[in-house]
């Protein structure tokens, strides 16, 4: 091949080369061109971060969460002391299982969007003891003082126990609570930590009732109006509700007047003249608790300023429909007839006329139920007239005088043996005798007089009665008034009230079933000796409610 032909064929492979080159070039710019047009506008998310990442340890393992950035997959790396991997997850949850106590572990998370990464984002945990649990049979306790208790508790660690006041309840170390005194307070139950468990501690509530409540102060007595009061009272310790009392006069008692709701400490009463107290109540573990009675405060009555009637002022009327027959009295030949009415702790005792002074008889009849407790023969009352019962002195007395017997003696008996004990001088002549346990007094009757004594038979004043001294009978007692017995004749009977202090005629009440003999009054309760006309049935009465008297 010439010179010229081999320059011609070296140019036309140099200028081949050339174009080759250019369209290689030209492809590249065209592939650059074209990848910035298609990828021009997708996010860049080699600047994005996973965020939210919270690391959380449940038992031992570790719960990690983070916010869902909608990635197709998330990869997760753990780094610990010779503890090293990689989970890939699909959500933003993942838990890394059975990691070592005391240790601290390194957590990080990467997110992936097809072909591209978002950064990853890390977070650390030291896996700590696990919280312990005490599990005990109770954590309150209401006890009574002296009670016990033991505490069953069950936990990880060694148990020990503590009490908030050794002066309310003690604990020993087995877990038994002992009540001492009345109060509020708790029981402290630790668990010590393990190997594996922190600590734990609990509380026990610990209530102690008293096997009593308090007694009450001294009611606080405000006067409303001139017929009403009232009394208030600072509340007791555990009580819940409480009753108010009022001291009968005849038989130094004190009687349930009102209970009142829970929660209040104010009565509103009428202003019937006497001693009133409250008592403190409350429902524990099913048993009732009360309180022994408050100190009495007095209420002046209405009783003090009651008029005094010139003539006959009826303020009740009995009948059989509001009295109940406690007993049927029946005596003997040649002492039929019942005369006198007294009365003991557990019974009521009728005298029976003995005008012969050859038969006389004490025959006893039980509250409860009326029946017949036995008789004691008494030869020496005679007619029996008046009787009264001293419990103070645990001593009976019996008048003798009537119309055809005068004497100043009377009869004294043992109140508990019904033994004779012979006889006392009276200071005057007395068909009716009564002892008032309110003023320990004594009241004498006779016609028109009422003598009022200490408790020695002086006589301290005389009374003159206002209406009826015709056919006296027995008269009673109660509160400072004088219950003064009349047979007017046949079924007509009456029993007149006089106030000891001034003598002054309160009213009668009607007791139109008989001839009434003698008459008491028995924890507020009216109890008249009837003798029935034309019969031998003689009966004991009772009212069926308590009465209230001027």
């Amino acid at each position: 091949m010439s010179r010229e032909r081999r320059r011609r064929s070296r140019r036309r492979k140099k200028s081949n080369r050339g174009f080759k080159r250019a369209v290689i070039v030209f492809f590249f710019v065209c592939l650059i061109a074209g990848a910035f047009l298609l990828f021009g506008k997708t996010p860049d998310f080699e600047t994005k971060s996973v965020t939210g990442l919270q690391l959380e340890q449940e038992g031992f393992n570790i719960i990690a969460t983070w916010d869902d950035m909608g990635c197709d997959r998330y990869y997760v790396s753990v780094d610990g002391e010779n503890y090293h991997f990689m989970i890939p997850v699909k959500k933003n949850k993942c838990m890394v299982r059975h990691v070592a106590l005391g240790k601290t572990y390194t957590v990080t998370v990467n997110g992936k969007f097809k072909d591209a990464y978002s950064k990853g984002t890390r977070s650390a945990i030291l896996i700590e003891k696990l919280p312990q649990t005490i599990k005990m049979n109770t954590d309150v306790f209401d006890g009574f003082v002296e009670e016990t208790m033991k505490l069953e508790v069950k936990a990880r660690g060694d148990i020990s126990f503590r009490s908030g006041d050794k002066e309310i309840a003690k604990v020993d170390r087995e877990g038994l609570i002992t009540c001492i005194s009345d109060g509020h307070t708790w029981v402290r139950v630790r668990a010590e930590s393990t190997g594996v468990y922190k600590n734990a501690s609990t509380l026990v509530e610990i209530n102690v009732y008293p096997k009593e409540l308090d007694k009450p102060a001294v009611p606080i007595v405000s006067n409303i109006s001139g017929t009403k009061a009232s009394i208030s009272w600072r509340p007791v310790d555990f009580a819940t509700y409480y009753q108010v009392f009022k001291r009968n006069a005849a038989s130094g008692k004190y009687e349930l007047i009102q209970e009142l709701k829970e929660g209040t400490m104010t009565a509103e009463l009428i202003r019937d003249e006497g001693l009133y107290a409250v008592k403190p109540f409350c429902m524990f573990q099913e048993k009732l608790l009360s309180g022994p009675l408050s100190d009495p405060v007095e209420i002046v009555g209405t009783g003090r300023t009651a008029p005094s009637y010139k003539k006959v002022k009826i303020i009740r009327k009995l009948s059989k429909s509001n009295l109940t027959r406690v007993a049927t009295v029946r005596g003997e030949k040649e002492a039929i007839v019942p005369q006198s009415l007294s009365m003991t702790k557990d019974s009521y005792i009728v005298t029976y006329v003995n005008r012969e002074n050859t038969v006389g008889n004490l025959h006893s009849y039980s509250k409860q139920d009326g029946s017949f407790l036995g008789r004691v023969s008494a030869n020496m009352i005679r007619h029996g007239n008046g009787a009264t019962c001293d419990p103070n002195k645990g001593r009976i007395y019996i008048t003798k005088t009537y119309s055809a017997a005068k004497t100043k003696s009377c009869a004294v008996f043992d109140a508990a043996t019904k033994k004779s004990l012979g006889a006392i001088d009276l200071p005057t002549l007395a068909n009716g005798i009564a002892y008032d346990v309110s003023n320990d007094k004594y009241y004498l009757s006779r016609l028109e007089n009422i003598y009022i004594c200490d408790s020695d038979f002086k006589i301290e004043k005389t009374i003159k009665k206002t209406v009826r001294f015709r056919f006296p009978q027995d008269v009673g007692a109660y509160n400072g008034v004088v219950l003064v017995g009349t047979w007017i004749g046949e079924s007509e009977s009456y029993i007149d009230l006089y106030r000891a202090a001034d003598g002054a005629y309160l009213g009668s009440i009607s007791v139109p079933i008989g001839e009434v003999e003698s008459c008491l009054v028995d924890d507020g309760y009216l109890v008249i000796l009837v003798n029935e006309l034309h019969t031998y049935d003689d009966a004991i009465y009772r009212t069926k409610e308590r009465i209230t008297l001027p």
